[in-house]
């Protein structure tokens, strides 16, 4: 079997002329199709993916239960362990029930897709609630956090995509953000969430995202890790200069207010943040965590003109650009 596009992306040729046999002769009993575009893609694995297993776990947990199942998720490696576990999968990398690449099953099971973010719809709220619930259900998640301290201030998470690890779209002035946290919220603690040297373990990523009381960061595959985060909690995206729409269209099926400003980092592309359009962005975010009028968020995607009260524009909008409102009816 092999998933390579659902018109959200392609990843290369299909031909099964240029792709080596099974590792494995023979079929398996059962294979349950996780598997979307972009697999092997932090975000695609854990939103697009894993939050399939829903559909089964609903319908078929005996399936799920079953050790002669396997699930075809494109990521087999500690990662895709871990996350398998967290949501029900009992896996290890000893005895892997993941599959990535070709293989042959007797039965297979395909639950409903999930549709791409750019269509401004993305994963089924119905499986990404259920994602997040399993998660606060978690066992090893539970014994991780009674075993670490329990913080004494509101915390702020700052996501940062080291420029050392990757310039693909990393944050070329985090102390000057850092900085500006520190201005805007004096009493808060500040935790920076970094992928340099190494980026933290999976139970320390999702326990990071669900303490926080505000999430902010340049748009990228960490943010996946929202579906860790508690309901009600504000999030601040720098955005792409176009497109991805995908945690602002996640933020509101989490139930977490949203803040977004452009940055002018495209998909590949390194990028500056203005801190005065982040001081701007934080005051805002206080309003949703204040109980107060937070109208300053109500708007479109690229809303700099709004929440950023600066003329730092690298990309203006054309004149009639349509702009996109994402409100819960419509997902």
């Amino acid at each position: 079997i092999a998933t390579r596009y659902d018109g959200c992306g392609w990843q290369g040729q299909c031909d099964p002329r240029i792709k080596p046999p099974p590792s494995e002769p023979g079929f398996k009993d059962a294979i349950v199709v996780l598997t979307q575009p972009q697999w092997g893609a932090y975000y695609h694995f854990v939103i697009d993916a894993m939050s399939r297993l829903y559909w089964v776990m609903d319908q078929y947990p005996e399936v799920v239960a079953d050790e002669n199942t396997f699930f075809h998720t494109g990521m087999a490696n500690s990662i895709g362990q871990t996350w398998a576990r967290l949501v029900g999968i009992k896996t290890s990398e000893e005895n892997s029930r993941l599959l990535e690449g070709w293989w042959k099953a007797k039965k297979l099971y395909f639950p409903p897709s999930n549709k791409c973010a750019d269509m401004r719809q993305g994963a089924q709220v119905k499986a990404i609630r259920w994602m997040r619930q399993t998660l606060v259900d978690n066992q090893e998640l539970a014994a991780a956090a009674a075993v670490a301290a329990a913080p004494t201030q509101k915390v702020v998470l700052l996501v940062h995509r080291d420029p050392r690890k990757s310039k693909r779209r990393a944050i070329t002035n985090i102390e000057d953000l850092v900085e500006e946290v520190k201005k805007d919220l004096p009493d808060w603690k500040l935790e920076l969430f970094s992928d340099y040297p190494t980026s933290p373990s999976i139970v320390e990523t999702c326990l990071a995202f669900r303490r926080a009381d505000l999430i902010v960061g340049m748009h990228g595959a960490g943010f996946a890790n929202l579906v860790c985060a508690r309901p009600g909690v504000p999030v601040i995206e720098f955005q792409k200069t176009h497109g991805g729409y995908d945690y602002e269209i996640l933020t509101v099926k989490l139930d977490m207010p949203y803040v977004g400003f452009r940055s002018a980092a495209g998909s590949d592309d390194p990028s500056p943040i203005a801190p005065n359009c982040l001081g701007s962005a934080l005051r805002c975010a206080m309003r949703f965590i204040n109980g107060q009028d937070a109208s300053c968020a109500n708007v479109s995607h690229y809303n700099n003109g709004k929440v950023c009260n600066s003329t730092w524009d690298p990309f203006p909008l054309p004149e009639g650009f349509p702009l996109i409102t994402v409100t819960a009816a419509q997902l």
